[in-house]
């Protein structure tokens, strides 16, 4: 039986929290794969995380490892990630913070506002959230992570965006946000297609 290292940290999970170590008799995955775990102790929970790697023993003998059941199914990705997207659908981004993002964000410079603000929820709705300190918990300032990138939300609006040189350990699941960006322009097309038909 091999053992893996899983990430959590893409679904609404910690910025710094530990990779996970794994039982498992799944083969073939590949760094980035989206996989179904189940944890030990009296609630043995389902949930889903980013493989990162095969590890060849057990790091942590003393402790009973949970299992990594098998690799996750689209359909299960999408519902994740609906819920992701409704936590942040109605988050406003001004247009300052679209420029910030075209000239900071290499690749987004001959993008239009409305473009950069679904890349934005899009990038939110698979971050990983970092745990504020105590003064920024009472101003409502929360801090998510995309790969390099900083969202800062307060309230529900983005007040700045920024890179950072921390190193990490964030796994960027491709999948989940190919799926979310999907996702993020039928539900606007949908949303303008029902606008238009109240108005007539």
């Amino acid at each position: 039986m091999n053992f893996a290292l899983v990430s959590f940290a893409f679904n609404g999970g910690l910025y710094f929290e530990r990779q996970v170590l794994f039982k498992t008799n799944v083969e073939g995955l590949v760094w980035g794969d989206i996989v179904v775990v189940k944890s030990k102790g009296k609630k043995k929970r389902k949930g889903l995380g980013v493989f990162v790697k095969y590890v060849e023993e057990n790091r942590y003998p003393e402790k009973e490892p949970g299992v990594l059941l098998k690799k996750a199914r689209t359909n299960v990705l999408r519902k994740t990630m609906k819920k992701r997207i409704r936590l942040f659908e109605d988050v406003q981004v001004s247009d300052s913070i679209c420029k910030r993002y075209r000239g900071r964000f290499k690749g987004n410079e001959g993008l239009s506002d409305k473009e950069v603000r679904v890349k934005i929820i899009r990038n939110l709705s698979v971050a990983a959230y970092r745990i504020p300190p105590k003064k920024n918990i009472r101003k409502n300032v929360n801090c998510y992570f995309f790969g390099d990138m900083i969202i800062v939300l307060k309230d529900n609006n983005v007040i700045n965006i920024k890179r950072h040189d921390i190193k990490v350990k964030w796994v960027r699941p491709k999948l989940l946000i190919e799926i979310a960006e999907k996702q993020i322009k039928a539900k606007k097309a949908t949303g303008a297609t029902a606008a238009l038909k109240k108005k007539k």
